[in-house]
């Protein structure tokens, strides 16, 4: 049996463990350049879905104000969003009490005030505000309010709803005849408008 010669052998294990050293680098390398890529593709998957979440949610704004633009410009012709239209509320109640046939009618308008008795109606676009209207009309029978009520609420002046109605009479006895003032009605009218948040102080 021969002797084994190591000094032949040296120079073979040296270059062999080199060799080793170079492939568990290499392999550790490989290791972290894949969980590296691993990570930056898990990254690009996250952007991309939240790239298409945010054009899913623009897209679906667009349709509700495309879809809900005609109800919008409506409110606004109608004075229920923008600047009050005074002079548009007491044209139409003029024009109701000139068709029933009141035979007396007056009106003040009270200041413009923030409207929160209803907290739904809040958002943080559009603020609601109020202005009470107390109208003081003479009727002649009780048909005339239920008339003038109903004219305005006809005339879609606007949104508006009715604090209070008080109905007393004005004289002794009732007075059938065209012009006298047998009842006399005082109500509370409060229109609703809208502005948009940063418009108002």
């Amino acid at each position: 049996m021969r002797a084994i010669d190591w000094r032949a052998l040296r120079g073979s294990i040296v270059l062999f463990a080199f060799a080793l050293a170079i492939g568990v680098a290499a392999a550790g390398s490989a290791v972290r350049f894949h969980g590296a890529a691993s990570r930056s593709h898990d990254a690009q998957k996250q952007r991309l879905e939240s790239i298409r979440a945010r054009h899913r949610t623009i897209d679906e704004q667009r349709w509700l104000v495309e879809s809900r633009l005609p109800e919008f410009r409506a409110l606004e012709a109608a004075g229920v969003i923008g600047e009050e239209q005074r002079l548009t509320w007491i044209e139409t109640l003029q024009e109701v009490a000139a068709r029933v046939g009141l035979p007396s009618l007056r009106y003040r308008i009270e200041p413009r005030t923030s409207y929160g008795a209803d907290p739904d109606l809040d958002s943080d676009a559009y603020r609601p505000f109020s202005s009470v209207v107390r109208v003081e009309a003479g009727l002649l029978h009780e048909g005339d309010f239920e008339r003038l009520m109903r004219g305005l609420a006809t005339r879609r002046a606007g949104l508006y709803r009715i604090e209070r109605c008080d109905l007393r009479r004005a004289g002794p006895s009732f007075v059938m005849r065209a012009g006298a003032v047998n009842l006399a009605a005082e109500c509370d009218l409060r229109w609703i408008t809208f502005e948009r948040a940063e418009e108002r102080p």
